[in-house]
């Protein structure tokens, strides 16, 4: 099974929380998340621009109304020269749940891939959601 990293749990977190308040205490909430697959937008094995985690079917949000297609948050870190990592949250097609989390530095950044999968990552994640409808 693969686990959530650091930085995914808290990146979700700091959605859910931020866009729905504590309303339904998300620790439980995370042990229904499974990650089905992870990749690497990658020119190595060893760098990399952005990720995919990519989830089973879940009702993460079933509790939840009002549920866009989308959400995005961004996160700083000192090693990016364009100073951010994207980041957006989609929601599945029932939106009763999450499928797919990504994130994307911008411009020509790097970051070793561990960096993304370390318990004490050095991103800090900011505090503006974004709800992202989809297109009609």
């Amino acid at each position: 099974m693969i686990e959530l990293t650091a930085l995914e749990k808290e990146v979700i977190e700091a959605i859910l929380v931020s866009t729905f308040s504590n309303q339904i205490g998300w620790a439980p909430a995370f042990k229904t998340l499974i990650v089905s697959s992870r990749s690497f937008s990658s020119l190595d094995k060893r760098s990399c621009v952005g990720f995919y985690t990519d989830f089973q079917e879940n009702s993460l949000l079933s509790s939840l109304d009002d549920i866009p297609h989308s959400f995005s948050i961004q996160a700083k870190h000192a090693g990016l020269r364009a100073g951010e990592l994207g980041l957006i949250l989609f929601c599945d097609k029932t939106k009763k749940g999450v499928s797919v989390l990504e994130g994307f530095l911008y411009g020509d950044d790097l970051l070793p891939i561990e960096e993304f999968l370390k318990e004490k990552h050095n991103f800090i994640i900011g505090n503006t959601v974004t709800r992202l409808a989809s297109k009609a």
